[in-house]
């Protein structure tokens, strides 16, 4: 009889984990503890009863205490099986995500040839593939960065509005790697990738402290990006690979600046010696010439270059402790920044060149230094991963799009902005659609209903919109057929306090 109620605890571990793995469902730890639960209490119950039965009086102690030590072993080997899944190729995952950051402000392999803004950034990039028109599928970083951590467009994960959230029931990356076998850990700061709307999910140790409150974007944060990431990396288990995502915040709006680089100093406008919060800025834009918006600019190059040496002193630390050799390094910016292109300040408002076309490449080990011309999306960077890691994770998704190895005669990009709550004082209230391939782009402005084509060869900054002909019908239809492929899902919402509001407001999104 004992030999069966261990059986029985056995069997109800498995029970209790059949079924298809899915990341998120349940924390692993908890269901260990759950499964080993299953175990002690059947055994439990099986052992009482046979006691009960046999005796014909109380429950037996013995029995049942031996029976509670031998199902909680085999409830706990039953249920804590390991990892769910399998990587084929389980090489560590760094992935450095930089805020408001446009592929113009870099030098992946070489900018304008007068400042050199990110060269850390293009030693690195040299030796990996290059997406030189990489494009976001949003201008502003919650719903771009949770299509990177989904592999899903905006309208399937539902984390595309101001009052928005990245909800439970969507699986991310960092689940499927933990799932896989991996440590997973980051360090964010920006609130729009922070716990609070639904980017902790998955993640063994997440680290959003240097999340700003108010005022505090005033303040600098890569260096502590950089040290609280070390400082992991020098904890982790070394037995497991890891996967190590980065949030860089500093390029984004307010400015500051920085006496180890000189390129703003030589201004001595109104700007200097007046408070200028971006909402004020925007205000004032039709005030703002072009020594004005260039101080800006030269204040943005700065903490790019500032960002950019943070993020060299983590590669350096990677390249000494010989993690390099086993790391897949993957960087991206989440969305542009405008200044006065198509009469904006900042961020969020439009799909415009400036606003989605952002720098990404990709270093592996053993890998070779390309670049690819081609249009890519930057949620491809999902698929990507698990392709290389080998990973069989939903083969037959219909979003499943990796970034490709080679030029793409066909390839396309679709970016969209959904800020129906956006108020309508803070001039951010939006809806636009584009779709870009190698040759045209096709804007669409739903509230406007108003479309705007452009020549990619010879209008790049998407400044003399074409009239309509054959090729932006073409594209319409594209998008069209887009659209119904991809329907969009209600947003997923929370309820923001008076205090987030303010900052909100302070930061430029209401």
């Amino acid at each position: 009889m004992l030999l069966a109620g261990a059986a029985l605890a056995y069997a109800s571990g498995v029970m209790a984990g059949a079924g298809e793995a899915r990341p998120g469902d349940l924390d692993p730890a908890m269901k260990s503890y759950a499964t080993a639960a299953v175990g002690v209490v059947s055994a439990s119950i099986l052992f009482a009863l046979q006691e009960w039965s046999a005796r014909g009086r109380g429950i037996a102690l013995p029995g049942v205490v031996c029976g509670l030590g031998i199902a909680a072993l085999l409830g706990i080997a039953a249920m804590d099986p390991g990892p769910t899944m399998q990587a084929g190729n389980p090489q560590n995952v760094l992935l450095v995500v930089v805020d408001t950051l446009r592929s113009d402000r870099t030098e992946l392999p070489v900018g304008d040839g007068l400042r050199e803004r990110t060269p850390h950034l293009a030693q690195l990039a040299s030796r990996g593939t290059r997406y030189a028109s990489a494009y976001s599928q949003a201008p502003w970083t919650m719903p771009s960065t949770a299509s990177m951590m989904t592999g899903e467009y905006p309208g399937q994960h539902g984390a595309y509005s101001l009052t928005g959230r990245l909800s439970a029931p969507v699986p991310v990356l960092a689940e499927i790697l933990r799932e896989s076998g991996y440590q997973t850990a980051a360090v964010v700061s920006h609130g729009f990738v922070s716990k609070g709307v639904g980017f902790g999910q998955g993640f063994d140790a997440f680290d959003d402290a240097l999340v700003i409150g108010k005022n505090t974007h005033r303040e600098r944060s890569s260096g502590k990006v950089t040290d609280r990431a070390l400082k992991w990396l020098g904890s982790r288990d070394a037995d497991a690979p890891f996967f190590l995502w980065l949030h860089y915040f500093d390029p984004h709006y307010e400015y500051l600046d920085n006496p180890d680089w000189p390129w703003a100093d030589d201004y001595d406008g109104w700007l200097k010696t007046t408070p200028h919060e971006i909402a004020g800025l925007r205000v004032q834009r039709h005030r703002l010439g072009p020594d004005d918006l260039g101080w800006l600019s030269d204040l943005y190059d700065e903490e790019i270059a500032y960002t950019d040496r943070e993020i060299g002193r983590l590669i350096d630390a990677l390249g000494q402790q010989g993690l390099l050799d086993d790391t897949v390094v993957i960087f991206v910016s989440d969305h542009g920044e405008a200044f006065g292109e198509h009469g904006w300040i900042g961020h969020t408002l439009t799909v415009h060149e400036e606003l989605v076309h952002v720098p990404l490449f990709w270093y592996a080990p053993g890998g070779q230094s390309l670049t690819i011309a081609s249009v890519v999306e930057t949620r491809s960077l999902f698929w990507s991963l698990m392709d290389h890691l080998g990973i069989a994770w939903q083969p037959d998704s219909p979003s499943r799009r990796p970034l490709p190895t080679r030029e793409e005669p066909d390839a396309y990009a679709v970016s969209g902005v959904s800020l129906l709550d956006a108020p309508l004082m803070s001039g951010k209230t939006s809806v636009q659609t584009s779709i870009r391939t190698n040759d045209a782009t096709l804007i669409v402005d739903r509230l406007r209903g108003s479309e705007a084509y452009y020549d990619r060869s010879a209008d790049l900054d998407e400044n003399a919109p074409l009239a309509a002909d054959e090729g932006a019908a073409a594209l319409r239809a594209r998008l069209a057929d887009w659209e119904q492929r991809f329907p969009t899902t209600e947003a997923a919402t929370r309820e923001i306090d008076a205090e987030e509001i303010e900052l909100l407001k302070e930061l430029g999104y209401l």
